[in-house]
């Protein structure tokens, strides 16, 4: 009798957690998305599948915004995901082949540590320094000739206004799973190809990509998860503007639960776990789509 417990006490504590943490929440927001829901009142009527089924009609307004939104996040992820894998490995090759441990270790704490400040601190400071009247960059701008450009209020630029923040946080922490990923590449590799004349370039493609594979999925996949709850830097440096071309999902869930005149908590909670049936299946097919590429 005991055997037979022993397994299912292994598994106990992560059957509690996920009953916890993920089916309790899950079932009780599916049950706030089936009625019109008062912040004040709670629960008023019962609506059914009524907010989940119009997000599908092309009529309904809201319901288009919706799906905006959702893109205005796939499109935030397409220009975020890749420069920050590009650079936070960048910056690691760079690190892990420095000869001075002084410069190596001060350089790591320089560029990881953006990612201790406060997100909120993190877009004031550059909505300071990309302002068009008085921001730094455009006053830096203007002293080599260049004209003022509008970083906040027009497009492209916005989109450089919400990326450029988000990447000086996030590099650092990418930058470090990288370095310890290089470390554990058996310098034995570098070695035999060397003896082949493999040079630097095939060196990289041969051995380090290959052997980084496991922790660029992880990074990928984590920082995609991550870019989808994209919420403070639009709110504080862009406000979702211009129009609402950089609003993304989360804010606009936001928006609709806590509007002020009607709040709708019922409907944003249906958005929002259709939202994340979007998320679940994207990082899904990115994950299997690594695998199937890891196993070919």
């Amino acid at each position: 009798m005991k055997q037979r417990l022993t397994p299912y006490l292994y598994i106990a504590p992560h059957v509690v957690f996920f009953t916890a943490f993920i089916l309790v929440p899950l079932a009780g927001g599916f049950y706030i998305s089936m009625h019109r829901w008062s912040i004040e009142h709670g629960r008023e009527a019962f609506v059914g599948l009524k907010y989940y089924t119009r997000l599908f009609d092309s009529d309904f307004t809201r319901g288009i915004f919706f799906w905006k939104s959702l893109w205005v996040s796939c499109q935030f992820i397409l220009y975020f995901v890749p420069p920050l894998v590009v650079i936070s490995l960048a910056l690691a090759l760079l690190l892990h082949h420095c000869k001075s441990k002084g410069l190596r270790m001060g350089a790591q704490f320089c560029i990881l540590a953006p990612s201790a400040v406060a997100v909120s601190v993190t877009a004031v400071i550059w909505r300071w320094m990309l302002g068009y009247e008085a921001g730094v960059v455009n006053y830096l701008l203007e002293g080599i000739g260049i004209a003022k450009i509008p970083w906040m209020a027009d497009i492209p630029w916005v989109w450089l206004s919400i990326v450029i923040p988000t990447l000086w946080m996030a590099c650092g922490w990418s930058m470090v799973l990288f370095l310890v990923g290089l470390q554990t590449i058996p310098q034995q590799l570098y070695e035999a190809v060397e003896v082949d004349g493999a040079n630097a370039f095939q060196k990289f493609i041969h051995i380090t990509l290959p052997g980084l594979r496991p922790i660029t999925v992880f990074i990928v996949i984590t920082q995609i998860i991550g870019a989808f709850s994209l919420f403070a830097q639009p709110q504080l440096i862009t406000k979702g503007g211009p129009g609402n071309a950089t609003t993304p999902i989360m804010l606009y869930l936001y928006g609709e639960a806590f509007n002020g005149k009607y709040p709708r908590v019922g409907s944003s909670v249906a958005m929002a776990l259709v939202a994340g049936m979007v998320v679940f299946s994207f990082v899904s097919a990115v994950y299997l789509l690594a695998g199937r590429r890891r196993d070919a």
